[in-house]
């Protein structure tokens, strides 16, 4: 019954690591380890058992997020179509990328405005003085990852008790549900990986 209990709770990390980003090799050798240590027939056994459990909870995971080396490259990677298309190159004006600490960590994230990106692409991203703007969390090793792309203005860090960071991010009134033109707040919680939970439109 133990190791039956066991394995369980291992067939569910396992599924639960898709949420992580985790490579399909890393997948193969997360469960190599983890049938060489109970038994590969006795995990077999039992992940066919809660195959329906396992199947939904990757279901319900995220996609896998892209990763770049460096926020630059993350940008170019976007921008190359959009400049190959104007039939210019790539030149961003400055403040394209500011680099900040989003999630409070200590480490460096960047946002990416992309209303400065050049390659006449502002009707691409903006809409009047709102453009787009992406949350890049740094993940040390692994590079940055993409958390959130929302239509803005303009944000702010809002530490809070040195318990979470949260983002007051300016936004159309209209995402907030109001009819009449202007601006509004989007908060959102904003943790370490590019976990971003929003909180409420203010």
């Amino acid at each position: 019954m133990k190791t039956k209990f066991t394995a369980a709770i291992l067939a569910g990390a396992l599924a639960l690591s898709a949420c992580e980003n985790m490579t399909q090799q890393q997948g193969e050798q997360a469960m190599g380890a983890t049938a060489g240590a109970i038994g590969g027939a006795v995990l077999a056994q039992l992940l066919g058992a809660n195959a329906g459990w396992t199947a939904a909870g990757a279901l319900a995971c995220p996609p896998p997020r892209p990763r770049a080396a460096d926020p630059m490259s993350y940008a170019m990677d976007r921008m190359a179509p959009v400049c190959r298309a104007a039939g210019v190159a790539f030149s961003a004006a400055e403040g394209f990328i500011d680099r900040a600490d989003i999630d409070g960590d200590g480490a460096p994230d960047a946002v990416v405005d992309w209303g400065k990106a050049g390659c006449s692409s502002a009707g691409t991203f903006c809409t009047g003085e709102f453009c787009d703007l992406t949350f890049l969390y740094n993940i040390g090793e692994g590079g940055f990852v993409p958390g959130l792309t929302i239509r803005a203005k303009g944000y702010q860090v809002a530490p809070i008790l040195d318990i979470m960071t949260d983002l007051e991010i300016i936004v159309p009134s209209s995402a907030c549900g109001y009819e009449e033109t202007g601006e509004c707040a989007a908060i959102y919680h904003s943790r370490p990986g590019g976990d971003v939970e929003l909180v409420g439109y203010f």
